[in-house]
């Protein structure tokens, strides 16, 4: 997975979005007035890695937008070379994008869930915290709550948890018996 998240949206709309982000950066703090060009490799870098806009769209932008509020006239020589040097960099507005890494997490949960309820066998049902503990087992490296986790299942099954005798189930799936398994499956888990 990426460090950084990339912004949501269309081609069209991501370019609409890098544009406000130019037209509301704030040139006015000292240490951007000081250090132009480290200043510009940020921008280019969020443009580049964060809005997805190609080398030819960033020098437009950058010199539509940017350079009269920056009070640098950059060339389009200038913003290519920022362009070239800020791949692979993680773009500063990636990295406090909360809602899209939050996206992101949520699309990867669902992946995960997906795998395991490919492994579940149909008919019966399951306790939700043993569904739980199972893909804990497996994804020990992923932190998920249960709210998260049952709305992940939600989501890939279309289903919701069936309560009786104060507990939650999944109806219509269950998790296989030890006599239910492959051999292969055996030795891998």
């Amino acid at each position: 997975m990426k460090p950084w998240v990339i912004a949501t949206g269309s081609p069209a709309t991501r370019e609409r979005k890098a544009a406000h982000y130019l037209k509301v950066f704030n040139h006015d703090t000292p240490f951007r007035r000081e250090m132009p060009e480290f200043t510009l490799a940020k921008v280019v870098c969020n443009l580049r890695n964060f809005y997805q806009q190609d080398a030819e769209m960033t020098v437009k932008l950058v010199q539509s937008l940017y350079n009269d509020k920056s009070g640098y006239a950059w060339t389009s020589e200038g913003i290519r070379l920022a362009w070239e040097l800020s791949e692979g960099y993680a773009p500063s507005l990636g990295l406090a994008d909360e809602k899209a890494i939050a996206k992101q997490w949520a699309a990867l949960l669902r992946e995960e869930v997906a795998h395991l309820l490919g492994w579940v066998k149909p008919g019966g049902r399951t306790l939700d915290k043993d569904l739980l503990k199972v893909f804990r087992e497996w994804n020990p490296d992923i932190e998920v709550t249960s709210n998260a986790f049952t709305r992940a299942v939600q989501a890939v099954t279309g289903m919701c948890k069936t309560p009786s005798n104060s507990c939650r189930y999944w109806d219509g799936f269950h998790i296989p018996t030890a006599d239910e398994l492959e051999p292969s499956e055996i030795t891998a888990a």
